[in-house]
């Protein structure tokens, strides 16, 4: 899961159960700066065409309890080309980070993931966003993440069928 790969390197498959979490909205510089700059206005969660932003309200012990976050089990990002999310902080908790903002990378469990366990199963790679680039399949057809070209949308992650997903996101800015 190192983000120094090279283009023809993929990300290892992950042998461990991976919890799956939530991704901070696009962006995020780290979650201490979109913390500590983020002033609960929800003008991001307001102004998302696809409704992918929402409020944490799981756990009223977290820190991240009633501010913008992004469930990618529920509704991935669209990393829209114009990123309204990123227009209406007037508090720069997110700021424009060029054409394509990292949430994160896919991270697959190998131990959960259909095609890893003698099942045709290609759904993250049909429904990725930069398909065989992002997410392409090895000579045994299985997907292998190349973290250069993910940008930890969730795409993958919404569409695996196996619940809770095999494919999550490894949080780049937590």
């Amino acid at each position: 899961m190192s983000a120094q790969n090279n283009a023809d390197t993929p990300v290892q498959p992950s042998t461990n159960s991976y919890v799956p979490g939530f991704l901070l909205p696009p962006g995020s510089r780290t979650i201490e700066h979109f913390l500590s700059n983020c002033d609960q206005c929800y003008e991001c969660v307001s102004i998302c065409p696809y409704e992918a932003i929402r409020v944490f309200r799981q756990d009223t012990n977290d820190s991240m309890y009633g501010y913008p976050i992004i469930d990618p089990r529920q509704q991935p990002c669209h990393l829209c080309n114009d990123f309204p999310c990123i227009a209406a902080c007037s508090t720069q908790a997110l700021q424009a980070v060029g054409d394509k903002p990292k949430l994160g990378t896919a991270v697959i469990d190998n131990n959960r993931c259909f095609a890893y366990n003698s099942h045709f199963c290609h759904s993250c790679l049909q429904n990725c966003m930069f398909p065989d680039q992002a997410i392409r399949l090895d000579e045994r057809n299985r997907p292998q993440v190349h973290s250069e070209y993910c940008t930890g949308c969730g795409f993958c992650t919404f569409s695996c069928p196996v619940k809770p997903s095999a494919i999550n996101i490894s949080i780049h800015n937590a």
